[in-house]
């Protein structure tokens, strides 16, 4: 384990200011711009693809053996 990561049980989390980076820039798309079609279809093409969901949020690891 290096001293960036955090560790809850057998999950590794981010460091906490990577993630309050993101809940930023997520509440930010709430504002007036988040009405925007042409914005919105944009984020949606970058963001909610397969391969950034994995690199996001990681891939689900279904091989955990008890």
């Amino acid at each position: 384990m290096t001293s960036t990561e955090v560790h809850v049980g057998y999950i590794p989390l981010p460091p906490l200011d990577r993630l309050m980076g993101l809940r930023d820039a997520l509440v930010a798309l709430k504002g007036p711009l988040a009405s925007e079609p042409g914005l919105q279809e944009n984020l949606r093409k970058r963001f909610f693809d397969e391969e950034s969901s994995n690199r996001v949020l990681g891939k689900v690891c279904c091989s955990i053996v008890v």
